[in-house]
């Protein structure tokens, strides 16, 4: 009898676990829906490092949602913007992030190169003013930029918790961080799961094999066959877990 349930756990956890899929952003919208978000981050702390460089710092959960109906309207063409230039499923898309940026500066002090050619240089920028005699004037710009992300946790105080922020900035004391447009899919773990886990345990012998569990919520339920490395047998076990602590 005992056999008979353990192959019949194994049986109902392997059919679980090739009909359990992945979850995937829901993208049906309901008649009613509360608390849009939009794709732009309402609360963006900018601040000046030590180098003179402005950064654009923002909590980890800000415009993450879980479903599309979340969403509002721009929102979700933005999305649908980002989804067709990279060609992809919407459900692929995991996180999309824009910043926008205005680089200035004045009265750059122009060196003559030519008869015709104006230039200034510096550490990001070269800028050529071109004027020929007998034709239109024109320039030539280029400027290299560093873009830098950064993603980190930080605690207020001693037994404060942890929070998870987002940092942008450009090497160049001359750009300013204009606002910031983010969204982040999320998808909370579902209740229900299967799991097929080679294993190991060691008391006084070690025993060696496989079981296949099945998942509702902290608790997991399922059996299998170890195999005994000092009797040289296989033998049936049946398996209940509770999760006390998740860190």
């Amino acid at each position: 009898m005992k056999n008979f349930i353990i192959v019949a756990l194994l049986l109902l956890c392997a059919y679980l676990f090739f009909l359990y899929k992945a979850p995937v952003v829901n993208d049906k919208m309901p008649n009613e829906a509360k608390d849009l978000v939009e794709a732009v981050v309402k609360d963006v702390n900018k601040k000046i490092d030590e180098k003179g460089f402005e950064h654009a710092v923002i909590e980890e959960v800000q415009n993450t949602i879980t479903t599309i109906y979340q969403m509002d309207s721009s929102a979700i063409s933005e999305r649908d913007s980002v989804v067709k230039l990279l060609k992809i499923e919407r459900s692929q898309l995991k996180e999309w992030q824009q910043n926008a940026i205005t680089w200035r500066d004045s009265f750059l002090i122009a060196k003559q190169r030519s008869d015709t050619v104006y230039s200034y240089t510096d550490k990001w920028a070269d800028i050529d003013f071109v004027k020929p005699k007998n034709d239109t004037p024109y320039f030539n710009f280029k400027y290299d930029a560093e873009i830098n992300y950064a993603k980190y946790d930080e605690r207020k105080w001693l037994l404060g918790k942890k929070r998870d922020y987002v940092d942008f900035w450009i090497n160049d004391q001359r750009a300013t961080i204009n606002g910031v447009k983010r969204l982040k899919f999320e998808v909370p773990e579902r209740m229900w799961g299967a799991e097929v886990n080679a294993h190991g345990l060691y008391t006084d012998r070690l025993n060696l094999g496989f079981e296949g569990m099945v998942r509702f919520g902290r608790y997991k339920a399922g059996g299998g066959y170890y195999y005994d490395m000092n009797t040289n047998d296989w033998k049936p076990m049946l398996s209940v877990k509770f999760k006390v602590l998740d860190f």
